[in-house]
């Protein structure tokens, strides 16, 4: 078995505030330097305590300032990592850090890894959109696979909760879904963005969404409800054709 810890949103210096001026409540960020910090240290010793060989960082690093110190942490550990770019990223930002070998698209983290029963396809939607450019090429990566392990920052299935109504959904995520499901190929989607634990499917399509590093999002409330209590990551096993996975929470 090869462990994989999918982790996402650490939000590096950004303390979350609310705008109960908004109907349902807007997300905003306070800057505070240090925040975060001490709950990615805590998820990346567990990672390591765990025997984890390698990571997938989901987006959301945090503070422009913050992403020098997020990868010299990263650097540290003996760990194979991929990198998704999140809305809260820049590609500047961390290219400046790290690279993959090939970027399919010009200005886009994308990139794909055959190896096991398992393609595995990273997109970037930093801009909140996949765009047309890497929808050509995942159609191409897509062609006669059976199993994809598809990471990105935004869900692509709808989540009924109030994250996703606030406006924070993917813009052009029917195009891409439409994409997958006419394959017929068995894909699961790894995901972060909305702060929340949730398991979705719709055809041939699941949907895992892992907890995020800085703080959760209430997924059932009347409006936008931050829970600091919690956090975590995701622990995946892609050695077999069925995928085998965990959530581990800290507190």
């Amino acid at each position: 078995m090869t462990l994989i810890a999918h982790f996402t949103d650490t939000h590096l210096g950004q303390r979350p505030t609310i705008d109960r001026n908004v109907d349902g409540g807007r997300m905003q960020y306070d800057r505070v330097p240090d925040e975060h910090g001490r709950r990615l240290d805590n998820v990346l010793d567990d990672m390591v305590r765990r025997g984890v060989s390698a990571a997938v960082f989901g987006g959301d690093i945090g503070l422009g300032e913050s992403v020098a110190g997020f990868f010299d942490r990263l650097k540290a550990l003996p760990l194979a990592m991929s990198i998704v770019l999140g809305n809260h990223d820049t590609h500047d930002d961390v290219v400046r850090h790290w690279r993959p070998a090939v970027s399919a698209v010009d200005r886009r983290l994308c990139y794909s890894r055959p190896g096991g029963p398992w393609r595995s396809i990273v997109l970037d939607t930093s801009d909140n959109a996949i765009g047309e450019a890497q929808l050509a090429w995942i159609a191409d990566q897509v062609d006669g696979a059976e199993r994809i392990a598809l990471f990105m920052h935004h869900p692509l299935l709808a989540v009924d909760t109030p994250v996703e109504h606030a406006g924070a959904a993917l813009r052009d995520r029917q195009q891409l879904t439409s994409l997958l499901v006419q394959t017929g190929c068995e894909v699961v989607v790894f995901c972060g963005h909305y702060h929340m634990v949730d398991d979705a499917r719709e055809a041939n399509i699941r949907q895992l969404m892992s907890p995020a590093v800085s703080y959760q999002i209430i997924k059932r409330a009347d409006r936008i409800t931050l829970d600091s209590s919690t956090y975590g990551y995701r622990l995946i096993d892609l050695s077999g054709v069925e995928i085998r996975t965990e959530v581990v929470l800290l507190s």
